[in-house]
């Protein structure tokens, strides 16, 4: 089996997330379907553990806002938006994670992908806006 066949190890997505965790990133106005706009407000689990799920504020262009989780689910990464006080706004969806023919991970349908290993704030804002627009585009579906 190459490396480009194999799924992210359970320990590489949990270092992921405490990346995105400490990294605490904060993006403004990433374009959505037509004139929709959200904002990335950093993370709202800084002092919890990644185990527990990572929850980044997500702030609408029209004020509105809602809490992205992510959380490590076997091999999978689980994704999912909730309002403020936990109630799901979004279906949870199960991504695997594999490794692209250069060994980063990549979530396939959202064309986010990632070295784990070299990543920086750049890469890691890059991909959680992936993560954004995935799963807000899946939402609304």
């Amino acid at each position: 089996m190459s490396l480009s066949d194999s799924s992210v190890s359970p320990a590489s997505l949990r270092s992921l997330l405490r990346k995105l965790r400490d990294a605490d990133l904060r993006k403004p106005h990433i374009a959505l379907a037509g004139s929709r706009r959200v904002s990335i407000e950093g993370c709202l689990s800084l002092d919890f553990p990644v185990e527990q799920a990572l929850r980044y504020l997500l702030r609408f262009s029209d004020g509105t806002e809602e809490v992205l989780w992510l959380a490590a689910e076997g091999g999978e990464l689980g994704v999912w938006t909730s309002d403020k006080h936990g109630e799901e706004r979004s279906a949870r969806r199960q991504v695997s994670m594999t490794h692209d023919r250069d060994g980063r991970a990549l979530v396939p349908d959202w064309r986010a992908r990632i070295d784990l290993e070299t990543a920086g704030i750049r890469e890691l804002s890059h991909f959680l806006r992936r993560l954004v627009r995935g799963v807000l585009a899946a939402k609304n579906n």
